[in-house]
């Protein structure tokens, strides 16, 4: 049986988790749903029926009372600490299989896989094991409890090693897969049941089997979804420009997620090819009569073909982490194109500026140039009109011609000066401060 303060642990992280007082636990109810998600489903089999019977345990009482028989596999809800309806019925399933402390310790770990097995004095054979995988979205909106499903599958089996008639072979499946859930209860009739009284293991290649084709297809998912990612990096190569900066983005965000997921599945593919070779280590160092026969070397077959297939689909699996890396990089090497495209067209905007400027320039100083020479017309011409004007605003208009020249040498007198005296002026305070301009 199980260390009470194991139990007691799994039980404060039941508490913790489902944030309720500790008193709670005890008046949570004790009868299961009807169904192979919240209850309890035994397929129960006894040496000379025609069939296995499919039966629903009702409550937790019903576990205790379960009927004597040969073959007994339970459907149960996955052993997660964080589904406070199921643990009543989880608790109850320890304490009377005796599951070990080991089973618990390790959810309560969260372990990428576990093998485990005891043979305890009585001649009771004990195996157990865990399954961990990323899930993966069905599309690339999806929400965000899809993208943070793991998918968990755990079982425990039992047998009685020392006594070929009465095996008592007792299997409790903790959050069985549908395709497992299917096989099991499609497989009533007697000629293989028999053939699993005498050799346990054969319910491993099931789960094995199971949980290959679950991993298979989540891959297969990913894969998929890396194609996808393929195709729009070899469309952006087509055009710089065919991309807005959130389309950008949602490719990095996707293309993150979906590394980020593949490192996840080599973690899970990895862990389930070593649960597989250390399943058969056990099976080939078993001392179990039926081992050693044709049909059991042909359970170690179909153990080590199934360790084949997750190979294949590791393969596959590292295939596409290749893939994804490339895209990476061809992803920022695409996007340094943009950038220097970018710069490339701001440098030749920036020419084309410039070179309105040259010509605005050239203009201005044409323009500059014309009017200096105004300027300097005036300089001269302006002095010497104001003086006559004033000459001739203060002289007589009956004034004979012989005061002409007296008036011409005035006029000389005093615009050749104040013309000298404005050029100065001009060329050392005005021309200098207009260039600072």
């Amino acid at each position: 049986m199980a260390d009470r303060s194991m139990l007691e642990r799994y039980e404060e992280r039941v508490v913790s988790i489902s944030n309720v007082p500790p008193s709670a636990i005890a008046n949570l109810p004790q009868d299961f749903n009807d169904d192979l998600k919240n209850g309890i489903k035994s397929l129960e089999w006894s040496k000379g029926s025609a069939q296995a019977t499919v039966t629903a345990v009702p409550n937790v009482e019903a576990i205790q009372q379960l009927s004597h028989c040969d073959i007994r596999i339970l459907l149960a809800p996955l052993d997660l600490p964080n589904h406070i309806n199921t643990y009543p019925g989880f608790k109850m399933l320890v304490s009377v299989f005796n599951v070990p402390d080991q089973f618990l310790a390790e959810r309560l770990h969260n372990v990428p896989y576990s093998f485990g097995s005891q043979l305890r004095e009585n001649g009771v054979q004990n195996m157990w094991m865990h399954f961990l995988v990323k899930g993966i979205p069905a599309s690339q909106n999806g929400n965000e409890e899809e993208e943070r499903a793991w998918f968990r599958m755990a079982f425990y089996l039992q047998w009685n090693q020392s006594n070929s008639q009465r095996r008592n072979i007792t299997l409790v499946c903790f959050g069985a897969l549908k395709t497992l859930k299917h096989e099991f209860t499609q497989m009533r009739g007697a000629q293989k049941w028999e053939t699993i009284m005498e050799n346990p293991y054969i319910l491993v290649t099931f789960i094995l089997e199971s949980w290959y084709d679950r991993v298979d297809r989540i891959v297969w998912r990913a894969n998929d979804r890396g194609s996808e990612l393929e195709t729009k990096t070899v469309e952006e190569t087509t055009s710089l420009d065919s991309l807005t900066l959130r389309d950008k983005l949602d490719k990095l965000k996707n293309l993150y997620r979906l590394l980020q997921t593949v490192l996840w599945l080599r973690e899970g593919l990895d862990a389930s090819l070593r649960a597989t070779a250390l399943v058969i280590e056990h099976y080939q160092e078993s001392d179990l009569p039926a081992v050693k026969t044709m049909k059991g070397r042909n359970v170690l077959k179909e153990f080590a073909y199934r360790q084949e297939m997750f190979r294949a689909t590791q393969l596959r699996l590292n295939s596409l982490h290749d893939r994804l890396e490339t895209i990476n990089h061809i992803s920022y090497g695409l996007a340094s194109l943009r950038d220097n495209h970018a710069m490339t067209q701001n440098s030749q905007a920036t020419l084309s500026i410039n070179d309105t400027m040259k010509t605005d320039s050239h203009f201005m100083r044409r323009d500059s140039s014309r009017m200096a020479l105004i300027a300097w017309i005036g300089i001269i011409l302006l002095p010497t009109s104001l003086v006559a004007t004033v000459i001739s605003a203060v002289s007589d208009t009956g004034e004979n011609a012989s005061k002409m020249p007296t008036k011409m040498g005035i006029l000389f007198a005093v615009s050749v000066p104040m013309t000298i005296v404005l050029a100065v002026w001009f060329k050392t305070y005005l021309e200098p401060r207009s260039r600072r301009i």
